[in-house]
């Protein structure tokens, strides 16, 4: 069964033309020279693709040392750069350190291809990445960090950016599609959608309990019961300035998720006519994995075929 990644990583080359990032075994190298803080280190896992590369990335975001993890393939040519978000918390958790990431390097070496490069952000408190769990609006900074970095390495500085991320990552890179340029595509799968729309749809069904529960642990971390106050409109994407092709893709059967909320979004963006689909699999649970992932794959697929078609171009 061909997996979203897979997917989204074929669909980008259709999509891009294979344009973006060039393979060069003087990565590690011309990383360093461009940011001695960095700290770039080569890696291996059992039975890796003997055709990519492995690397942690570790670089600094106001003081504190977060993780990356990037695949390249070791063949000099163009290819397409995806970064990929995992889910996690969206409000902070201040005793929460080192937390377990989704993506591992093992996951991500079993799922990378020498089609394409791809950039897995952790965020502060997972994995090895310092600091505690901060909550939407800083993991979208060290994501925002960590694709600055990357675009400084071998030709990638023009490159147009893939954006995939699955729950709380979702909400990262529909986040980052508001606030960079040079996004050429967003697939968002599973995704809270940011807090001023979640939490203006659980004041009106105060019934749902998903809903009023985690819109009551925002309140109780950020101080406001307003969901349109600034301190929620900073945690939430900017529609009016997301350019870039946005499929979401939710399941109706999703425990942590309220599917609704994500049609809200959709709503949102297509009366301010932003190019977007939504496709809703009735049954699909949180992630859409199992006996749905052959829609959801189809979707994606069905999604880069018509970004291919699509007049949009980042800047």
């Amino acid at each position: 069964m061909t997996s979203l990644r897979t997917a989204a990583l074929a669909g980008i080359v259709l999509a891009t033309g294979l344009t973006g990032w060039r393979a060069s075994p003087s990565a590690v190298v011309l990383a360093k020279a461009l940011h001695p803080s960095i700290q770039l280190v080569p890696v291996r896992v059992p039975h890796q693709n003997p055709k990519i590369r492995l690397f942690r990335l570790f670089y600094w975001v106001d003081g504190v040392k977060v993780e990356a993890l990037l695949s390249e393939p070791k063949k000099p040519g163009v290819y397409p750069l995806l970064v990929t978000c995992h889910g996690g918390f969206a409000v902070p958790e201040p005793l929460m350190r080192h937390t377990a990431s989704p993506i591992t390097l093992p996951s991500l070496a079993a799922q990378a291809n020498p089609t394409g490069v791809v950039l897995a952000p952790e965020y502060q408190g997972y994995d090895q990445s310092q600091g505690t769990v901060m909550g939407l609006r800083v993991d979208t900074a060290d994501a925002n960090a960590a694709i600055d970095i990357a675009l400084t390495l071998p030709d990638v500085r023009h490159a147009p950016i893939f954006l995939r991320g699955a729950s709380m990552g979702g909400g990262v890179v529909l986040m980052l599609a508001g606030e960079r340029k040079d996004i050429r595509s967003v697939v968002a799968l599973s995704p809270f959608v940011g807090w001023s729309t979640w939490g203006q749809w659980a004041k009106r069904h105060p019934n749902n309990a998903r809903a009023v529960t985690l819109w009551g642990m925002a309140m109780n971390s950020y101080g406001s019961s307003n969901p349109r106050a600034a301190v929620y409109q900073q945690r939430s994407p900017v529609i009016s300035r997301i350019m870039a092709p946005v499929l979401l893709l939710q399941g109706t059967a999703d425990q942590e998720v309220v599917w609704q909320t994500v049609r809200s979004f959709y709503q949102q963006m297509r009366a301010a006519k932003k190019p977007a689909r939504f496709v809703l699999i009735p049954g699909g649970h949180h992630g859409l994995h199992g006996i749905h992932q052959t829609q959801a794959t189809q979707a994606v697929q069905s999604f880069y075929r018509w970004v291919a078609t699509q007049g949009h171009q980042p800047s």
